[in-house]
């Protein structure tokens, strides 16, 4: 018998999920549906990280409120045969503790409508503050260029899949473009990018990075006299040289843009302003 592939797990803020308003119909015997965030990602599973801030335990359920830079990710851990490892793990846990967690979404109606959804872990292990800032450096990043590529799709010309290809994006990034604007079409991604701005900034202060803030800085202001921009490849390079990691220097652009200091005069080519 063949395997099914399990479904890829997406890394997206609580936020992404807490404004998500459509789920695909199903037919029966498909197992849950997909659910179409207001960015355009179709997802079932998840990879999130957070610290937990709410805990309630009970004999065949365990109930995690897991908080991430944006919002919260309500966890639902249930007693199972075949993973009795997971409630385990999860039943150990205390308040503040840091999580990493892969798991289904379940979404569901309240009598009134209203659509939420959990978190069904399938795997939940702790995390550190190193894991929690690394898995929220990369969300950032994943979900500020799926925030870029809607912008494109909404310019004259650009609005199909293999134009925003052609520019750089993914396939996968340009088809969450298309999806986004087919879905949600009056969604503000502007303020959903300011939430995103406020995120960042909480993960970024000290001494240490101010001077790397301003080091990168330096960096794009003395290779885009050409008017083209410093290509973001030029950047990572001059990092390594002082032992700045790749992952440090897309957090520090993120934020030098979303504070108005530099912009990015085409894909991955940057300009001080």
């Amino acid at each position: 018998m063949m395997q099914r592939k399990r479904e890829t797990a997406r890394w997206i803020f609580s936020k992404e999920l807490k404004d998500t308003t459509v789920v695909e119909e199903t037919k029966e015997g498909e197992g849950r549906p997909y659910i179409i965030t207001p960015l355009g990602t179709r997802i079932k599973r998840i990879l999130l990280c957070g610290s937990v801030t709410s805990r309630n335990v009970e004999e065949n359920m365990t109930r995690l409120t897991v908080a991430d830079p944006t919002g919260s990710f309500y966890l639902s851990i249930f007693q199972s045969e075949y993973t009795p490892e997971v409630k385990a793990s999860a039943d150990t846990l205390e308040n503040n503790s840091m999580v990493l967690v892969y798991g289904r979404i379940n979404p569901f109606k309240t009598n009134e409508g209203a659509l939420y959804f959990s978190v069904n872990p399938e795997m939940i292990i702790r995390a550190d503050s190193g894991a929690l800032n690394y898995w929220s450096i990369r969300t950032a990043h994943l979900t500020r260029r799926k925030i870029y590529a809607i912008r494109e799709a909404k310019k004259n010309g650009a609005g199909d899949i293999e134009n925003l290809v052609k520019l750089g994006y993914s396939r996968d990034e340009a088809e969450s473009a298309i999806n986004s604007l087919k879905h949600y079409g009056n969604y503000n991604v502007e303020a959903f990018l300011e939430a995103l701005s406020m995120a960042e900034k909480s993960l970024v202060s000290g001494g240490k990075n101010a001077e790397v803030r301003d080091y990168i800085l330096g960096i794009i202001a003395e290779n885009s006299s050409d008017g083209k921009g410093c290509r973001y490849e030029d950047i990572v390079e001059a990092a390594s040289k002082k032992d700045i990691d790749q992952s440090t220097v897309d957090e520090v652009l993120n934020i030098l843009g979303s504070d108005g200091e530099i912009f990015e005069v085409s894909l991955k080519r940057y300009k001080v302003i």
